[in-house]
């Protein structure tokens, strides 16, 4: 049972529909809405969805200080939706044209919705309908600036999705995503996942040809700490569960780059060194196999004039 808070909207349709999910966020959510309410560009709502957090009243006080400020809806969950399931609530109880996602330990920058309004004005331009939007990050991990992730753009003709995210160059984080609400209704993240949900809703969309388009500039902050991944359950254990899900969607050369890539830190954080050093070298292996593979098929289909 969903029951809602509070809802100030108007009655005009919002270019963008904010999502935030909450849990147990009252200590973060000023800092995150701090940075919405200093965005350049205005057209927007804000959807809150908080999963049953046992610090609801004071989510809601602080919220509060807002509802004159930013045009704010709150639904408050009396179950536990996870991460995924408050998403697609928020995705549901939406009315903008599109969708930006931000975690409630995030920021973004204050130019954040006018560069991807901008963007949108080119993509509208060129007629494509299905796509991820995303951006750079700066990366913060127990308080200190780790740099901007991704390092790179990602080209579609040399790696897939999986292999971008998976890899050490390649990002995509939630509080950089936008896409459109008619798209992202049909989509969805999927709530069996209590982590990875990104992976999978990038992935999906790449497998449903979707385009992926890349903003080369920092919009937003991401906060993480190194204790975080266990805490939120990224085990082995889920880590396999994940994968196996994910199957009908990976190609091998994705599983391999995985598992060479985030199911070894998972070994890594349960201090099995020994469990890190195996998973990571045969599959960084199979990787580069594969890869060499699909370069020799490629320089023989162009030699021999076969596409």
């Amino acid at each position: 049972m969903i029951n809602k808070c509070f809802d100030n909207k108007s009655n005009s349709i919002p270019y963008f529909s904010i999502v935030i999910p909450t849990y147990n966020s009252s200590l973060t959510i000023s800092r995150t809405l701090d940075s919405i309410r200093q965005q350049s560009f205005k057209d927007f709502e804000v959807i809150i969805v908080d999963d049953n957090s046992s610090d609801r009243e004071r989510l809601v006080d602080v919220i509060n200080t807002y509802k004159y400020e930013l045009n704010i809806k709150i639904e408050l969950s009396d179950r536990k939706l996870n991460g995924a399931g408050a998403r697609n609530l928020g995705i549901i109880k939406s009315r903008g044209f599109y969708v930006a996602f931000l975690d409630s330990d995030d920021v973004w920058s204050s130019n954040k919705l006018h560069v991807v309004a901008e963007k949108l004005k080119e993509i509208e331009a060129t007629g494509i309908k299905k796509f991820i939007m995303f951006s750079q990050v700066d990366f913060v991990v127990d308080g200190v600036n780790k740099g901007v992730m991704p390092l790179k753009a990602y080209d579609e003709e040399r790696e897939s999705i999986a292999e971008y995210i998976f890899g050490c160059n390649g990002f995509i984080q939630t509080s950089t995503i936008v896409a459109r609400r008619v798209d992202l209704l049909k989509l969805m993240f999927n709530d069996k996942f209590t982590r990875h949900q990104d992976y999978d809703l990038n992935i999906r969309a790449s497998f449903y040809k979707f385009s992926f388009i890349y903003i080369d500039q920092p919009l937003s902050t991401y906060a993480t700490s190194r204790k975080s991944h266990k805490i939120k359950g990224e085990g082995v254990k889920y880590s396999y569960f994940w994968l196996n899900e994910m199957k009908p969607y990976l190609t091998k050369k994705d599983i391999f780059s995985y598992k060479a890539f985030r199911l070894s830190q998972r070994y890594l954080d349960d201090n099995n060194k020994l469990g890190f050093v195996y998973v990571f070298v045969i599959n960084f292996i199979r990787c580069r196999f594969y890869q060499q593979k699909a370069f020799i098929c490629k320089f023989l289909n162009k030699i021999t004039g076969i596409h």
